[in-house]
């Protein structure tokens, strides 16, 4: 079988590396809001399970600004991580605002009867109180 070619932008080749939590910082512009009990359950899942998904960067003069996973960086600054997985972006100021807006807007919408069955499969192996603490 082929392996897949690695994913890129704009030509570049992605590369996640891991970076101190101390040295990211927010953008200013970031539109994204989650709501205390999101936030809650997103902190119960990376506690659980660890931070799965990178967070997207880019180099400033002396820190690093995310661009994508602000609610994911917040929640591992309080649960006392060292460093994150990050894919870091060499974009200007325009292209850092349009891969916010990207990164929050383009993730899709679950397909209800997709998500029915998915949901009453994992009640085969996990109870519906656990769910309802686990899932958004």
């Amino acid at each position: 079988m082929k392996q897949a070619e690695p994913a890129t932008a704009a030509g570049h080749r992605l590369e996640v590396t891991h970076l101190p939590v101390a040295a990211l910082r927010p953008n200013p512009w970031n539109p994204n809001r989650v709501d205390p009990e999101t936030m809650h359950k997103l902190r119960e899942y990376i506690r659980k399970e660890g931070l799965v998904q990178p967070l997207v960067v880019r180099k400033m003069l002396d820190y690093f600004q995310i661009l994508g996973g602000f609610h994911r960086w917040k929640i591992c600054h309080e649960l006392g991580y060292a460093e994150v997985p990050c894919v870091v972006l060499d974009v200007d100021d325009k292209r850092a605002k349009l891969l916010t807006v990207n990164l929050n807007e383009l993730s899709g919408e679950p397909v209800p009867h997709l998500m029915a069955e998915l949901i009453h499969d994992l009640t085969r192996d996990v109870s519906l109180d656990d769910l309802s603490t686990i899932l958004p």
